[in-house]
Parts: C-alpha cells; sequence; structure tokens
C-alpha cells in the first residue's frame, strides 16, 4: 500500500477547473478539484489555487533558474522550455506556468503507473475562520487492480472573496522533494 502514498503525491499537484464567480462556496471549489482527479483533465490549473500559494511557486522557480544559471547548468531550462530561456522570459511568466507544467509531469507519471483516483468522501470540516476553511476527506484509488484510500486534508481561504485552495499536503511535499534536490546541488533558501 506504500505505492498509494507515493502515487497520491504524484496526483495532489492535479487541479483544473476554470475560476467561475458561481463557486461561492469552499465546497464548490473542492468540487472543481476532485473532478480533476478523477477525469484528469488538468486545463487552468492555477485558477483554482490561491494567490499566495502560486507566487510561493513562482519564487521557488524563480530560484532555481537563477541557481542553474549561476552554476552553467541548463537542465531545469530543458525540462521546463526545451532550450535556453532569459531570465527576463522566466521571470515574466506566470505562476501558473510553473504549476501546469509539475502537473503534466505527474499526470504522465501517473498514467505510467496505471494510477487513478475513483471518488471521494468528505469526512468533516473545520472553519477555522470566516475566511478560512479545512476538510478531512478520503480520496479511494486504484493502481491497477488493487485498491486502496487515504485521507488528506484540504484548507481553503478566501481571497478578495473568492473561495481558492492553499497547496494541500501533496504538493507542499512533493515540491519539498523539489527544493531539497536543489539544496543538495548547493542552492540557499
Amino acid at each position: 500500500m506504500n505505492k498509494f502514498v507515493i502515487l497520491i503525491a504524484l496526483t495532489g499537484m492535479l487541479f483544473a477547473g476554470p475560476a467561475n464567480a458561481a463557486r461561492q462556496s469552499p465546497e464548490d471549489v473542492l468540487e472543481a478539484y476532485f473532478t480533476v482527479l478523477t477525469s484528469r483533465k488538468v486545463d487552468n490549473l492555477g485558477e483554482l489555487m490561491s494567490e499566495a500559494s502560486m507566487n510561493q511557486l513562482r519564487d521557488l522557480m524563480i530560484r532555481a533558474f537563477e541557481f542553474e544559471k549561476s552554476r552553467g547548468r541548463d537542465a531545469l531550462e530543458q525540462r521546463f522550455f526545451g532550450k535556453a530561456t532569459t531570465m527576463e522570459t522566466i521571470a515574466s511568466l506566470p505562476p501558473s506556468y510553473f504549476l501546469d507544467r509539475f502537473a503534466r509531469e505527474i499526470l504522465e507519471a501517473a498514467e505510467l503507473q496505471h494510477f487513478f483516483v475513483d471518488n471521494r468522501d468528505i469526512i468533516g470540516s473545520v472553519r477555522e475562520s470566516r475566511d478560512v476553511v479545512h476538510f478531512v476527506v478520503r480520496l479511494y484509488l486504484h493502481q491497477d487492480e488493487e485498491a486502496g484510500s487515504d485521507l488528506l486534508l484540504y484548507t481553503l481561504i478566501r481571497e478578495n472573496g473568492v473561495w481558492k485552495l492553499t497547496f494541500p499536503p501533496t504538493i507542499r511535499q512533493t515540491l519539498a522533494v523539489f527544493e531539497a534536490g536543489l539544496r543538495r546541488s548547493g542552492m540557499r533558501p
């Protein structure tokens, strides 16, 4: 069952669905996220995510590109662009570009492993404040013929009157692994 924990981290970044003024409740945003997990469609990823989460991702990526360039390396440029790219171009990209790239890589890896999220149950919620709510969710998943489940915590915040997801633990863990690899290469936080 450990492979499910690893693979759930892979799918944790698969957010999609256009931002919509009709999404007035955190439950609506969470439902849009679950649609992504079961449908595997990753269009307009960043529109469900909080601005703070997206900006943290963008800042990490810019630091990573700057670090690589300072070392004369180009692995990230090849991975994300397929060619040499200036820092000006990289810095001008919206945060959603980086999330989209990671999500597409994660989706490809999940497909290669025959890993699917089938369904979910919202076990409960806690409204921390008027603008913050947490949901405990059991995800049901399978890989080939083996089925399993996992409990995850999703936090939503209200930004400018619109509910948005913060990066759940699986995304934070994925980015932490990415950042740890950069630190092993010598990048400072």
